[in-house]
């Protein structure tokens, strides 16, 4: 039998008080309130009220969850053991109980709160509070929100505005201050410089030239001087101290347990080289690398000859296994698997698919197990994906798989496939599927647009977003 239980959740719209002290600084009242019986209506404006209804599907621990907003922004996430649904720019916070199938207005401790400062450039959730990167004149400062008070850790010239980058456990950020590369970290609240950085002559004018390692152990920062010669340095996140010198190489990788770098070799007097592929830079280089952090070593493990190269950076296998590298001439054409336990390369190749013109490219590659999963491209609009036995066994393509948005903790990106719980998930059609082995079983099915997908780590649950009636319909799915 098939429970059903509804809740009205009212959201009333934010009341921002202004006020226009010395500092710039903005008061904003957010009030959230439940619809009880008996409560007189407030005299402010009020937004339509938020339905919410929580259906289980199966015993299985499968729910949808069907509401009357209408916004594809929408996104849930975990908090304090809690599932939120969040909405309305952030300000909407619905608290969802899956074991009693209701939902209530989250507490104000759950609820994302707008920066206190009126000139904020940009604010980012961190694991503990937020940071706000503020405009002050010519400059930035960056600030650690916590409990509605606003810590200073760093000013940066707007040259190294663009240049910062947080650890994915949302623990750590480092940037550029007075040509210094520091860290802050976002739980003890200490801000740490990294040795022998003195950055001054070097072109650091994009995000991506700094890059912390899977488990935040460590930082990497992407050096180029004045004539664009490449190379990268690494430090300690924590202790500041430098672990390597400059190594000449391009697109380093950290393994995925922070226990190597993967990286193309480069000629340390050569500008670093590229090449166009369906309108995307990809680097290229003759020869991959591996620094081995333990013992501070280089290893080169190929090389190709002119004219076929090394295509794009380095891919690590899942559980650091081996590095995936691709190869081609004008387009890729093989994969190569570097396997570390054994030292071997393992390579297998769609030069024939391509060369018939069955194939405009290859894309999207990875390991799982001992099978490389990857997509062949007929062209912008047609996909395919092929699962690949490294030791023989056979091989899958499934053909007509589209794109499909993956909703990460605050931010959103379009994909293939993903790789969850060591299962592939893609989408075809309306519907979602997961591989296991050589075999494909639909997951989520839906008659309607479907948006995007998110995984709930703490819940173990896959989420799938559609539009019914330009509603929007939540399927959630337990797949331990």
């Amino acid at each position: 039998m098939i429970y059903r239980k509804s809740i009205q959740v009212l959201v009333l719209l934010c009341i921002i008080v202004l006020s226009a002290c010395g500092n710039d600084y903005k008061a904003l009242e957010k009030t959230i309130a439940h619809e009880e019986q008996g409560v007189e209506e407030p005299q402010q404006a009020v937004s339509d009220a938020v339905e919410i209804t929580i259906e289980p599907v199966d015993e299985n621990q499968s729910y949808v969850i069907k509401t009357n907003i209408k916004t594809e922004e929408a996104w849930l996430s975990e908090e304090n053991n809690a599932i939120l649904l969040r909405h309305n720019n952030s300000t909407g916070v619905i608290k969802l109980d899956l074991s009693s199938l209701s939902a209530v207005a989250a507490p104000d401790n759950m609820t994302v709160k707008a920066s206190l400062i009126s000139n904020a450039q940009d604010t980012i959730g961190m694991a503990k509070g937020e940071l706000i990167k503020v405009i002050e004149g010519d400059a930035f400062a960056i600030y650690h929100r916590i409990n509605n008070s606003d810590k200073l850790i760093g000013k940066l010239s707007s040259k190294y505005s663009s240049v910062i980058a947080i650890s994915p456990d949302r623990t750590k950020v480092a940037f550029i201050s007075n040509d210094t590369l520091v860290t802050y970290n976002i739980i003890s609240e200490k801000t740490v410089k990294m040795q022998e950085s003195n950055l001054e002559g070097l072109k650091l004018d994009k995000a991506e030239k700094l890059l912390f390692s899977p488990l935040a152990g460590y930082l990497t920062i992407k050096l180029e001087n004045e004539n664009g010669i490449i190379g990268f340095k690494s430090y300690g996140a924590d202790s500041g101290k430098l672990l390597h010198d400059t190594i000449y190489g391009i697109a380093p990788v950290w393994s995925h347990g922070d226990h190597y770098i993967a990286f193309l070799y480069r000629n340390s007097k050569e500008p670093e080289k590229r090449l166009v592929l369906d309108g995307v830079e990809e680097v290229i280089s003759d020869k991959i690398a591996l620094f081995n952090r333990k013992t501070k070593k280089i290893t080169y493990f190929t090389e190709f000859k002119e004219p076929t190269k090394i295509i794009g950076a380095p891919i690590w296998a899942q559980e650091d296994t081996g590095i995936i590298f691709t190869t081609g001439i004008d387009k890729l054409l093989d994969i190569h698997l570097y396997q570390l336990k054994n030292r071997n390369i393992v390579s297998l190749s769609e030069e024939e698919g391509l060369k018939l013109g069955n194939y405009s490219g290859i894309s999207d590659i990875q390991v799982i197990d001992n099978n490389v999963i990857y997509v062949l491209n007929r062209d912008a609009e047609n996909k395919e994906l092929k699962l690949v036995d490294l030791s023989g066994k056979g091989a899958i393509v499934i053909d007509g798989i589209t794109p499909v948005g993956y909703q990460k903790q605050d931010s959103f990106e379009e994909t293939i496939y993903k790789i969850i719980k060591g299962r592939i998930v893609y989408k075809k059609g309306n519907s979602l599927y997961k591989i296991e082995g050589f075999d494909s079983k639909a997951i989520i099915k839906s008659k309607h647009p479907l948006l995007k997908l998110q995984y709930l780590e703490k819940s173990k649950m896959l989420a799938a977003y559609a539009l019914k009636d330009g509603e929007l319909e939540i399927q959630l799915v337990n797949i331990q």
